[in-house]
Formats: C-alpha cells, sequence, structure tokens
C-alpha cells in the first residue's frame, strides 16, 4: 500500500539515536493510605526541623492564602442558574471530571483540605470549600492539579480571610513606614493605619500586620497538631511544598496600590523564612474585577502582580520560584453569572475553578519533576494470586481470569500480581462474614513486612472495595503496590455484572482482564507515555482475542472504527497524542480530553507504530520494543525501531494519518501481523 503522503522520514544513518499508565488517584492514594492512617516516624514536628524520614513519604503541605475570594464565593447550585458549578457541569456537560460513576461530587482521596481563619471544614477535597457549604474557592481546582501530579498525600492550608489588605492588615513583618498624600502610613505593628504631624490619628484594636500574624498562628496550629486536623498523626513528616496567593481587592486605594509590589516581594521572603522553605515555589493570579477594563487602583495592583513574576518580571532572585498568572481572561460578566456582585467575581463558579487550576498548573510548572520509582514488575511463572468476596457470583472472576489469561498467554506473565474481585449484585449488602474475611485477607497482604498493622488498614480498605461495592458503582484498575522490596500489582474488579450483557460477542469483563492485565506486562519496563499505555491496553482488547481465535478480524475491525471516530470527535484541533504523554503534568484543557486523547487515539497511534515498523508485527512490538524502552528510554526506543530521527517525526506522521481516509486507516489493521 502507498502510504507516500504519511511516510516517515527516516533519519540519516550517520546520525546519532537520540537520547505510563495515568493511576487514578482516587486508588493510587491506597499506597500511601498509612501515611494519612497516623503511622509514626521519627520525625519532631517542631518548627523549624526536618520534616522528612526516609520510612514514609512526607505530606506535601500547600499554603493557599488571600482575602475573601481565596475563601470563596462560587456557587455551587442550583442547577438551573447559569455560571454555578452544577449548570457547567451537569446542564452545559463539561468537566465531567468532577463527577464520579454515579452522578455526584467526586470526592478526592488523596487531597485533604482543612479551612482555618475564615471557616473550620476539613475533609476530603470536593465543592464546598468555600465560604459556605454551598461554595467553592481556587482550592478545588489548585487542589486537582497539585493532586494529579504527585504520589505523596497533599494537605491544602486554607489561611484567607474577607476584606483584608496586604497594605495594612497582612502587612508582613519588616514593612517600614511610608509617605503617600501627604500621610504617613504605617510600617509593621504600627497603629493606626495612617496619620499626620497634625492629626496622629485614633489607635484601633488592631495593627499593621495583625491579619498576617494570624494566619501563621493558624497554619501553625495544624502543623503543630496534624492529628486534630488531619488523619495523619502529629509526628507524621511533612514539607512546605508550596504558597498560594490571590489577594488584592481591598488594596485598590493610591496608597496600597502603590506599596504593593514591595509588599507582596516583602510577603514571599517572610513566609519562606516563616515556614523555613526557603526553596518553596511562591504562585499568584491577578485580581481581576471586570476583566480587562480592569483600572486605576487596581490596574497598579494587577501590575504589580504580574512585575513579580520570575519570568516577565523584575525580581531576578524570583526566576524559576515564583509565578504570576493572569486571571483576566477568566473574568466572567454578569449576564452569565448568578449575581452582580464584582468584587466576588459575580460568585460565577467556573472562574473559581479556572483560577485555580491556573495557579495549581503554575506551582506545577515550578515543581522539579517527581521521582520516577524506576523498579518494574517481573517474569513470574505464576498466574495471579485471586481473592473473590464471598458469596459474589463465582461467573464473574471467571471471566475476568480469562481476560487475564488471554493477556498473559500474549503478552507474558508478570507481577508478582494479585487479582481483587468484589461486588454487590441487586444493590444488596454485603454480609459482615463476607466482608471481614475478605477485608482481613486484603490488609494481611498489603500491611505484610511494612511494620504497619492490619488494624491501620482496615478502614480504608472497607471503603475502597465494600463501601464503592455497595453504593452500585464498578471500577476497574491497577494499582503499583510499591511497599514491597519487589512491588507488586494489585488488579481491582468492583461489581463486575455491570458490565456483563447478554448480547456481546465477547463478554466485556474478558476484555476488562485483558486491559488491566496489559497494563501488568507494560509496567514489566521502564516508563512510556501515558497514550503509549493506555492505548496499547485498549488495542490489546481487540487484538489479543483474535490472535487467540475468540473471534474474528471483524471484531477487532468494528471497536477500532469506533475508537477512531471518538479520537477525531475531540473539540480542540491543536490537541495531540504528544500533548498526552504525562497526564500527570498535563494542563486542565488535555486532562478535560483524557479519554479520546490516551485511550481511543492512543489505540490508533499504537497499530501506527506497529504497522510502520519494519516487521509490522505485534510479536515483535512485545518482544524487540518494550526491552528497548529499558535500555534506551521510550523517545530513543522509538526512534531507533522506527528508524527515525526523534518522536516528533512519528507525530507529524501520525497526524498526517489520522486525516487519511478512513478505508486506508481500516487497511492498516489488516496488514498488522501477528
Amino acid at each position: 500500500m502507498n502510504f507516500i503522503a504519511i511516510k516517515l522520514r527516516r533519519r540519516p544513518c550517520d546520525a546519532p539515536v537520540p537520547g505510563p499508565h495515568r493511576w487514578n488517584r482516587g486508588r493510587l492514594a491506597a499506597t500511601f493510605v498509612l501515611a494519612w492512617s497516623g503511622l509514626a516516624v521519627n520525625a519532631s514536628g517542631q518548627a523549624g526541623d526536618p520534616h522528612h524520614d526516609s520510612t514514609s513519604p512526607p505530606i506535601r503541605v500547600y499554603i493557599l492564602m488571600g482575602q475573601s475570594n481565596m475563601v470563596g464565593f462560587g456557587r455551587i447550585g442550583p442547577v438551573e442558574t447559569e455560571g454555578t458549578l452544577e449548570h457547567l457541569v451537569k446542564t452545559k456537560g463539561e468537566r465531567p471530571d468532577l463527577l464520579d460513576d454515579a452522578g455526584d461530587w467526586r470526592v478526592r482521596d488523596d487531597v485533604w483540605c482543612v479551612q482555618v481563619t475564615a471557616g473550620n471544614r476539613r475533609g476530603w477535597l470536593e465543592p464546598g470549600f468555600g465560604a459556605r457549604p454551598n461554595l467553592i474557592g481556587p482550592e478545588l481546582g489548585f487542589g486537582i492539579a497539585v493532586g494529579d501530579r504527585h504520589h505523596e498525600p497533599v494537605l491544602l492550608i486554607k489561611a484567607s480571610q474577607g476584606n483584608r489588605s496586604l497594605g495594612w492588615d497582612i502587612l508582613p513583618p519588616g514593612s517600614e513606614r511610608f509617605e503617600h498624600g501627604g500621610r504617613i502610613h504605617a510600617g509593621y505593628k504600627d497603629n493606626p493605619s495612617s496619620w499626620t504631624e497634625d492629626d496622629p490619628g485614633t489607635p484601633v484594636d488592631w495593627y499593621a500586620g495583625k491579619q498576617y500574624d494570624d494566619f501563621v498562628t493558624d497554619i501553625r496550629k495544624v502543623l503543630d497538631n496534624l492529628s486534630d486536623h488531619t488523619p495523619a498523626a502529629d509526628d507524621h513528616p511533612w514539607e512546605i511544598a508550596g504558597f498560594v496567593w490571590w489577594q488584592g481587592h481591598k488594596d485598590q486605594n493610591p496608597a496600597h496600590a502603590s506599596r504593593y509590589e514591595s509588599n507582596l516581594v516583602r510577603l514571599i521572603d517572610c513566609l519562606r523564612r516563616e515556614f523555613d522553605a526557603p526553596d518553596a515555589p511562591f504562585v499568584l493570579a491577578t485580581i481581576a474585577f471586570e476583566g480587562w477594563k480592569l483600572d486605576g487602583p487596581g490596574r497598579t495592583v494587577a501590575d504589580a502582580q504580574l512585575a513579580v513574576d520570575g519570568e516577565s518580571g523584575r525580581h531576578p532572585a524570583h526566576r524559576g520560584n515564583v509565578k504570576t498568572v493572569e486571571a483576566r481572561d477568566h473574568w466572567r460578566d454578569p449576564s452569565v453569572s448568578p449575581t452582580r456582585q464584582s468584587h466576588h467575581y459575580n460568585h460565577n463558579a467556573e472562574t473559581y475553578l479556572l483560577v485555580g487550576e491556573a495557579l495549581g498548573e503554575a506551582m506545577v510548572a515550578l515543581e522539579p519533576p517527581p521521582a520516577k520509582d524506576t523498579r518494574t514488575f517481573i517474569p513470574v511463572p505464576d498466574e495471579p494470586t485471586y481473592h473473590v468476596l464471598e458469596g459474589y457470583d463465582p461467573k464473574w472472576q471467571r471471566q475476568i481470569r480469562d481476560g487475564v489469561e488471554l493477556a498473559r498467554s500474549f503478552w507474558g506473565s508478570y507481577g508478582p500480581a494479585h487479582v481483587f474481585v468484589v461486588g454487590s449484585e441487586d444493590g444488596k449488602t454485603i454480609p459482615e462474614a463476607s466482608r471481614d474475611a475478605f477485608i482481613d485477607r486484603y490488609c494481611r497482604w498489603r500491611t505484610r513486612g511494612t511494620g504497619r498493622t492490619t488494624a491501620e488498614c482496615l478502614p480504608h480498605a472497607v471503603e475502597r472495595f465494600i463501601d464503592v461495592a455497595e453504593r452500585g458503582e464498578s471500577e476497574a484498575y491497577l494499582s503499583w503496590v510499591e511497599e514491597f522490596e519487589q512491588p507488586e500489582a494489585e488488579l481491582v474488579f468492583i461489581n463486575v455484572h455491570q458490565w456483563y450483557h447478554d448480547g456481546d460477542e465477547i463478554p466485556d469483563p474478558v476484555l476488562r482482564g485483558i486491559h488491566e492485565y496489559t497494563h501488568v506486562f507494560q509496567k514489566g519496563f521502564a516508563t512510556m507515555p501515558t497514550w503509549m499505555m493506555e492505548g496499547g491496553a485498549v488495542f490489546s482488547e481487540g487484538w489479543v482475542p483474535w490472535v487467540a481465535g475468540r473471534c474474528d478480524h471483524d471484531f477487532m475491525a468494528r471497536r477500532m472504527n469506533h475508537l477512531m471516530d471518538r479520537a477525531l470527535s475531540v473539540e480542540d484541533p491543536d490537541l495531540t497524542i504528544a500533548d498526552m504523554e504525562d497526564i500527570d503534568t498535563a494542563p486542565a484543557k488535555v486532562r478535560k480530553h483524557y479519554r479520546e486523547l490516551a485511550y481511543d487515539t492512543g489505540a490508533w497511534a499504537v497499530a501506527f507504530l506497529i504497522h510502520q515498523s519494519p516487521s509490522g508485527s505485534v510479536a515483535a512490538y512485545r518482544d524487540e520494543f518494550h526491552p528497548m524502552i529499558t535500555e534506551l528510554g521510550w523517545e530513543a526506543a522509538l526512534a531507533r525501531y522506527l528508524d527515525i530521527e526523534d518522536k516528533a517525526v512519528f507525530y507529524r506522521a501520525f497526524e498526517s494519518f489520522l486525516k487519511a481516509p478512513r478505508k486506508t486507516q481500516m487497511a492498516v489493521l489488516r496488514e498488522i501481523q501477528p
């Protein structure tokens, strides 16, 4: 077949060879559950001490500070009101990632949020951590961004209060008096806020910087008494991972606006010294009242906020560690908002969500890439160990096992692996004896050799398996259990019966078993991009049954044809699989299309990769390409395997392939060799 239009450009023969699966964060949290369960380690917990210990991952603490818009006034409901979160998600159909399978708000079980100063709510992150339970602030978008990035548990401490200015209430220590407009304005600890030689003013029950001092006191109460505010023990290690700032409304007066930049520079320095975190990233958002119409002292404040940015600002010391995000693009007009209250961004939830996400993405951009666990699963002679809830119909385990064994027969046997099958048919409550026996077996396995007790494991395990099953939710995923010296695979299948349909040529539970065990094989090698990880597993769902003689080639062709339809449905034409190399660091606009880019387009990218290889063989892709990934890294492996210059050549060729006629695309499948 003539592929001139999409032919890969080969690298010159004398040119040098150029140098994962998105773990479900709610599920990955299981590997760190005891970081939240009161595990005692050797850390003093005293201010100024390093909060690190080799035996347990430190909690990543992000401190969020500001005035009322950091407190949060984005309305969650009602669903019929434009500008609320419910309207955005449930009426307009945007941001489906904020909902769980039951259509309820998704609750993160890897990000814990604590309100101090204004509010006292504590809990796993979900909508409702604003000024009232029916409101959100930027913590939601921010927490999603950093939670998706990190494997360690995340703690957000929101220290915020409305009607507070940086020029008076939150004035940082060391700030000196200054003169403006014929008046002397307070320095740190001064009272009142301003005076003249002829008019000394009237002292008030406050002083310059009192809110700064109160914020610090409230934050320290949390860090010094973790068990009172979080699921962690007081002596669990923690580290200040970053600071987040969104404030400025009350500084929209000529005097305070004129000093905003210098006060902000001092605030950044003071907070880092206060919490012994000299290198902690600091991110902030501009004020954005009336969007790009912002003017006068408000414009002065926004300009000052931009001036501290490490890349485009005026402070070289901030390069690589301070980032300002422009929020004016996220202003929403009152006509599409719940209210006309401009100083609270018209209570528009999308504004708060987008500003929070922008702050989170800015934080991620400043942080070093998370350390990669270079360990892999290993070849093993035995099939996985199965753990099935007593009383759940055994046929569901048989179907999962059928899929797993089909995948093992083609990809090879890797592990060690444990498979957990749980379900509750017809909405029945799981009998206590069955529940306890299953959870006890699970926790004995998960805590062996770790020094932890099953009692510490039990509550989370019940929540993770039994509660999910009884709520009627269905899940299938692989967890990487890294606490053991040799990592083990944990394959979880909940409410398998919901996937079964009489008319399916191959039962969907079988395909789920194939998909998840393919990930076990993939994790037997070094890290590969998200699109290759998920796309390879989806490709496997069609390929493995065909080579095993379970179906004809049309079965795979129909599936891949449907995947191409979805791959081409991405609204943003600029998004490609090149944007889906690492879901953990992908921006929100990419994560929005996770399914289409990673799974659907990814499956076709893997098929295209195999077709363009010298042998065009899936077996060679298995036996030759994957070992190259471990030897060279996936980018160099791709270049060598396809004999091209670099990954960019592959991406360009694949994008051309996606524009080819469907008949041409489907012909590729027929030409791939076993």
